[in-house]
């Protein structure tokens, strides 16, 4: 379900013969993962500069989009 097409990945169904419990259990995994780093940065935050949990929230979620701008793709095709 993961086509490489030259400058991006693409998420593709999978056939109807397909099982594609592989690819949702990494999906997953990687999920999880970023939530538990998330879950650390805003604690971090919280801890070390007595941030309101919101203002913390606002502040990882906007580091991650500044770091990510070069690898999302925001267009149509």
């Amino acid at each position: 379900p993961f086509a490489f097409t030259g400058n991006k990945f693409e998420f593709r169904a999978v056939g109807s013969s397909a099982n594609c419990a592989g690819a949702m259990t990494v999906l997953n995994s990687i999920v999880a993962q970023q939530l538990i780093k998330f879950k650390k940065d805003v604690d971090e935050l919280m801890a070390k500069k007595k941030i309101e949990k919101d203002d913390a929230i606002f502040q990882v979620l906007k580091k991650y989009i500044v770091e990510s701008k070069r690898i999302r793709f925001e267009g149509n095709g």
